[in-house]
């Protein structure tokens, strides 16, 4: 099942101003993974469009990969084939014009409860959660977010030191313990490092980082703009959870973080 054909990076993906070059993104809700085309709409209606795979490829390239799309646009929607590589069988694809998914934290949640992971805690019911040995990714069922880095929600875990500290190799979090053993947070843009906001809450030692920005990134069409993210360290039983979300994203950020509780 496919779902989805959205603007790209702010690039429009109808013509405008008389312009034929066509933008989006699609994925297949059996794996999430966003598929990001560019091509040209032609004067009747028609679509051919390719996967775009390389930052470099600007607005007004083709940039042609290995996938194909071929179809028809209209105000009802899209109706056409996908063709993931030459010679694989062209795959059928109808979309219709919904109104853009709600990403916010509102609405119907679900419990992440998982052996491997020492802390539960809730996210909205419609989003999707990929998980791996050491990794969680919440997914925002619009494919306009996929589009970007850090415009969804995820969650890294891991084991303390004995004495306490995070392991070296994980300095990308940006949380350190200074001399006298408390939290602080390195990647301050006015410079140096910067106390850690610190909660005790449910048996969790929560870490918020003070004001942490970094630069965003469009997976097709490179860096786009400076964003204040959401960084949050929870620490627990010798276990640390670092959950990380964009400015888009800091509703569910804050839902993750304030129904966290130790699993039980």
């Amino acid at each position: 099942m496919v779902c989805g054909l959205n603007r790209q990076c702010g690039r429009a993906d109808a013509p405008d101003g008389g312009s034929d070059v066509a933008k989006g993104e699609f994925y297949r809700q059996n794996d999430w993974k966003p598929v990001i085309v560019g091509g040209r709409l032609r004067a009747d209606g028609s679509l051919l469009v390719h996967e775009e795979q390389e930052s470099k490829c600007g607005a007004d390239n083709e940039c042609a990969g290995s996938g194909v799309l071929r179809a028809e646009l209209t105000k009802a929607g899209l109706t056409g084939t996908w063709t993931a590589s030459p010679g694989d069988r062209p795959e059928a694809l109808r979309m219709r014009v919904e109104p853009a998914p709600k990403c916010d934290a509102a609405g119907p949640k679900h419990v992440f409860r998982d052996a491997g992971w020492p802390i539960t805690y809730q996210y909205p019911a419609a989003w999707h959660t990929q998980v791996s040995a050491h990794t969680v990714e919440l997914l925002c069922p619009n494919p306009d977010w996929m589009a970007y880095e850090d415009s969804n929600v995820s969650l890294r875990m891991g084991n303390l030191m004995p004495g306490g500290d995070l392991p070296k190799e994980e300095d990308s979090t940006g949380f350190t313990r200074d001399a006298q053993g408390k939290w602080q947070y390195e990647f301050y843009l006015a410079g140096g490092p910067q106390p850690a906001l610190v909660e005790q809450r449910n048996g969790l030692t929560i870490l918020r980082a003070n004001d942490p920005s970094e630069g965003g990134h469009c997976l097709v069409g490179g860096y786009s703009g400076l964003k204040d993210m959401e960084v949050v360290l929870i620490v627990f039983d010798g276990s640390w959870v670092l959950v990380r979300g964009g400015p888009e994203a800091t509703e569910v950020v804050d839902l993750v973080v304030r129904s966290a509780a130790p699993r039980r």
